[in-house]
């Protein structure tokens, strides 16, 4: 699937999500939740930056859940991560392979791997004010 088919896609099954919206810039796909890039699909179509922006609300993590499953299934890949809290501590896990890590604002995972945590360095991506 091309970046342009996954943005119509997410755009689409976003529409009636308030305050949610979905872009592309310097080739990344980015789900925005108010101000904050909850979700940074790059270039590769592999990575995924992730970021609840501080903002640790039940609302927050339903985006994350939601955008982790939409890419999983609009890119037809059989593994699948997951996010649940845990007395106010949230956790980021592979349901194939079992892994699981706590969730930090900034942590990137390959969608393919099975120990899904990787290092994407410094990637700073603003979504512009236009989409395109």
């Amino acid at each position: 699937m091309e970046i342009n088919d996954l943005l119509k896609a997410l755009r689409r099954e976003f529409r009636t999500k308030r305050n949610t919206r979905v872009g592309i810039s310097e080739g990344s796909l980015i789900v925005k939740l108010h101000s904050t890039n909850i979700a940074v699909l790059h270039s590769n179509m592999r990575d995924v930056t992730l970021n609840s922006g501080g903002w640790d609300t039940r609302t927050t993590k339903r985006r994350i859940i939601e955008t982790l499953g939409l890419l999983t299934s609009k890119l037809e890949i059989n593994s699948s991560i997951g996010l649940y809290s845990k007395r106010g501590t949230w956790y980021l896990y592979g349901r194939c392979g079992g892994y699981e890590e706590e969730f930090m604002d900034g942590m990137c995972v390959n969608l393919y791997s099975p120990d899904f945590r990787i290092s994407c360095g410094d990637i700073a991506i603003e979504m512009s004010e236009e989409f395109v």
